[in-house]
Formats: C-alpha cells, structure tokens, sequence
C-alpha cells in the first residue's frame, strides 16, 4: 500500500498547517529532546531546531495511516537519537517561537523534576521515551502506537519501569 501525499491543506497554506502542528505538539518534542540533553539548555534548544528541520522535511510526505502524534513522535525522536550519536554542528536557524523557554525555567527550578530527571536519565533511551510519554499523560494506547508495541506490553514496561526508577533511586 503506498503512502497519501498531503495534497489537501487543512489551512490552505504549508507553513501555516505546519505552525499549527508544531504549537500542538511542542511539549511533546521538547520532552522528547530533553530525553537527551541531561538538562544541558543549549543541548534541549539543538535538538528541538533538528527535530523542527526533520518534521519539515518529513511533512509533504506525512502517512495518513498513522496517527499524528505517532508519526511527530517518531519523527523528533529519530531527529534527537541521530543528533545524540554525532556531534552538534555550529550551524544556527533562526527558532521557532514556543515556550521552551517558559518550561526550561520552571522545570530548573522545581527539584522533584530535577530529581526526576537525574533517574530517567540513567535508564535506556528506549525507557526514557516510555517515561516521559508516561509522566506527560498519554494513554497506554497513544504509547503503543508512539512506540509500535502492543497496548498490554505498555502496561509491563510502564510496571517495569517503575520499579526500575524505584530501585536507581533507593540506591543513591
């Protein structure tokens, strides 16, 4: 079965549908980069430039078949995972307007978060994509499409998971 093309435009206008795809998804994507960046601001703002560049790219060609929030997850994690491996390039674009910024500030200055942060960091990237998809609110069923595991194997890694995190932080 072969891919639709985005032919017609909710908006009429590509730049504008995307913005609007973007401010509907930002925290998603940040999250996804703060995965990780191991709270490094500098590192959280790359990532999400790549992770805005690879939707972009990506778009014209976006899978009807996919839910949208799977297909933007895939996207900006596979942007972050390809970023991590290599080095980050001194190349500058000029930022999407979000509120980064804004989330930066507040999760720097609450300690639980922080806290939180330091565990998930120490866990796989596969198991920090389930944490943060987790802590964010999604759906057991939302995460298995994000993730493409079945629903009920969400629930055993979310358990795992938990214990995990409980035994990293009663060990420190």
């Amino acid at each position: 079965m072969t891919k639709k093309k985005r032919t017609v435009l909710k908006e009429g206008n590509p730049e504008t549908e995307f913005i609007n795809l973007l401010a509907k998804y930002e925290r998603m994507i940040y999250k996804i980069c703060m995965a990780f960046s191991h709270n490094n601001t500098a590192r959280v703002k790359d990532l999400y430039q790549e992770s805005v560049i690879n939707l972009w790219k990506a778009y014209r060609s976006y899978d009807y078949q996919k839910g949208e929030s799977a297909w933007v997850y895939r996207i900006c994690l596979n942007a972050v995972i390809s970023q991590y491996r290599t080095l980050f390039r001194n190349t500058t674009f000029e930022t999407y307007p979000s509120k980064m910024d804004e989330w930066i500030a507040q999760d720097q200055d609450d300690e639980l978060l922080k806290e939180l942060y330091s565990l998930i960091s120490k866990l796989t990237p596969q198991e920090q994509a389930l944490a943060y998809l987790y802590i964010d609110g999604y759906s057991e069923k939302d995460i298995a499409e994000m993730l493409d595991i079945s629903i009920s194997n969400v629930g055993v890694k979310i358990h795992r998971l938990k214990q995990k995190l409980k035994k990293i932080h009663e060990t420190e």
